[in-house]
C-alpha cells in the first residue's frame, strides 16, 4: 500500500529534501505518484489531490520539473505521466499539478 498524506507529511517534515531527492534515474516522489497512480488490479487511486497537493508543500517546483530525456520519457512533467488512466479525481489532480499558486 502507498503511504498517505499523513505519512508523507511526516517523512518531509522530518527530512524536507526528501520530496526534493531524486532517485538515480531522476525521477522524484511526484514523478512516481503520479506514473503509478492507479496500479494494475487496484480499484483506488494511489494518486489523489490531497497527496499530491502535500508533495506539492514540500517541493512546489516539482510539478514542472521535467523528467531526465531516458527511457523514452523524454522530458515529460508530472502532470503527462498520467497518460490514458483514468481514476477518481484525475481532473481535480491535475488541477494540483497544474496548479501556479506554488505555496
Amino acid at each position: 500500500s502507498w503511504p498517505s498524506v499523513t505519512m508523507i507529511r511526516a517523512l518531509a517534515e522530518a527530512w524536507p529534501p526528501a520530496a526534493q531527492t531524486p532517485d538515480n534515474a531522476g525521477w522524484l516522489p511526484l514523478h512516481y505518484l503520479c506514473k503509478n497512480a492507479l496500479a494494475r488490479g487496484e480499484s483506488e487511486p494511489r494518486a489523489t489531490p490531497a497527496t499530491l497537493r502535500t508533495l506539492r508543500a514540500f517541493f512546489p517546483q516539482a510539478a514542472r520539473t521535467s523528467l531526465p530525456d531516458e527511457k523514452n520519457y523524454g522530458q515529460r512533467t508530472p502532470s503527462t505521466l498520467f497518460g490514458r488512466t483514468s481514476f477518481k479525481n484525475r481532473d481535480l489532480c491535475e488541477q494540483v499539478l497544474d496548479d501556479e499558486d506554488d505555496q
